[in-house]
């Protein structure tokens, strides 16, 4: 199986999982008007960061959702599509400008990474993930490729095999890599030395079929969610690539575009929808 083959534990959402709506951020609801969420990402202690991809600026905001911050006008950024922050302050995916941007807590520029290696530049990156060891994976959406970094920007490992736009990429227990494969309508599974272990779905709009899959993360018990973003889903597979649900929304707010999704540590949901230009945050419900 392919999850197993790369490392994943064996876990199972129940069939009869459903989504709670519990906030939301977006044009007309709470502290910020977005124009087109496209990253989210949730941040250890509480706290989330916002993409906001045609405003050129990234939110963060606390546990309580109250805006502690907004990088973007004097960073310079272009299209943000990706941001993770940590104690050592933000790192941003800006996408418009082919880099990577390391920026201090303070939200000051500390250093920009374009180049990758010496006849090697970033090209449009869509996603900046963190994986083992310090490393970071980004999904380098102009190269059709995903690239592992070193904590100084240094490249590692090249991930490719017939790749067309990737657009996330995440690095699992033991080293592999699921990459989503966007204008393949497929996820792409890699073995730690880049070579290519599987594949998971194709273009549809059944159980287990994708349409432009986007943003990707492990859920509370080790399944793998997907924003299946022209579905107007969000798909999830059990870790042997089982395709066991799909969850279009929760009562009233059906999903639009969803683009990423992240699960805090309180195991509650928050999908970036760029079709409501906006970002919920759910319970699940229904996990046995």
């Amino acid at each position: 199986m392919f999850f197993a083959a790369l490392g994943l534990a064996m876990s199972i959402e129940s069939a009869e999982l459903t989504l709670h709506h519990v906030a939301t951020i977006g044009p007309d609801v709470g502290p910020a008007r977005l124009a087109g969420p496209f990253g989210v990402a949730t941040i250890s202690g509480g706290g989330i960061l916002v993409s906001d991809d045609l405003s050129h600026r990234v939110y963060h905001f606390d546990g309580e959702l109250n805006l502690i911050r907004v990088l973007g006008e004097r960073q310079g950024f272009s299209y943000t599509d990706a941001a993770l922050f940590d104690a050592n302050g933000y790192l941003v995916a800006d996408t418009g400008r082919n880099r990577l941007l390391f920026l201090g807590p303070d939200g000051g520029i500390e250093r920009s990474v374009s180049r990758v290696g010496w006849f090697s530049r970033l090209a449009n990156p869509r996603s900046v993930t963190r994986g083992e060891n310090a490393t970071l994976l980004v999904a380098d959406w102009g190269n059709n490729r995903v690239v592992k970094l070193d904590a100084d920007g240094r490249m590692k490992a090249i991930y490719a095999g017939g790749l067309d736009g990737p657009i996330d990429a995440i690095e699992i227990a033991g080293g592999g890599v699921i990459v989503s494969d966007h204008r393949n309508d497929r996820l792409r599974l890699f073995a730690p030395d880049g070579t290519v272990t599987g594949a998971i779905g194709r273009r549809g709009a059944e159980l287990g079929e994708l349409n432009r899959p986007s943003g990707l993360t492990l859920g509370p018990r080790g399944n793998l969610w997907v924003a299946d973003s022209q579905n107007r889903r969000l798909s999830i597979f059990a870790p042997d690539g089982t395709p066991r649900a799909v969850l279009t929304g929760a009562p009233g707010i059906p999903l639009k575009r969803p683009t990423d999704l992240a699960f805090d540590g309180r195991g509650r949901l928050w999908v970036a929808d760029a079709g409501h230009h906006a970002v919920f945050q759910f319970e699940l419900r229904g996990q046995r």
